[in-house]
């Protein structure tokens, strides 16, 4: 959500003012890198049985939901669009290998904590991509102690 909310800043110091639009390709992307490594924690019974040909298989789904979707989500919303179906090709990543893994070798994940700092990633993260990111320091403030108040309650 940092990332997100500091994204134009990256950009300006990365890029340059030319790239600018590129900062709301930003929060989807980042999105898209937690929901992967969630879904490798939560799906780590596919590589304790030593069934990870399984993982090959959820990939190639993966990747045909996630290309598809980007063919219908180029055209009309451009490079947005194909951040945003990387989000979605993630999240059917994750959500197959989180549920293969728990099916082969169950784990007793807390995952009231995994959904709520879903929900709140993707609530704040969306909110600050919609609004342009953290234009003070109140509202970095306000997202810091947001988090963290979720993290302790979870």
């Amino acid at each position: 959500m940092v990332i997100t909310g500091f994204a134009q800043t990256f950009v300006l110091i990365l890029a340059g003012e030319g790239y600018i639009g590129a900062a709301n390709v930003i929060f989807p992307l980042a999105f898209a890198a937690y929901l992967n490594a969630v879904g490798l924690l939560l799906g780590l019974g596919t590589i304790i049985t030593k069934k990870t040909y399984l993982r090959f298989y959820v990939q190639i789904i993966s990747q045909i939901c996630c290309y598809s979707f980007m063919y219908w989500s180029a055209g009309a919303y451009g490079i947005v669009g194909i951040a945003i179906a990387v989000f979605f090709g993630k999240l059917v990543l994750s959500g197959f290998n989180s549920y293969l893994g728990q099916r082969l070798y169950p784990i007793a994940w807390k995952y009231r904590v995994v959904w709520i700092m879903f929900s709140v990633t993707l609530v704040s993260g969306s909110l600050m991509w919609w609004a342009g990111g953290i234009n003070t320091y109140a509202e970095f403030l306000m997202l810091t102690s947001l988090v963290t108040a979720t993290a302790l309650l979870g």
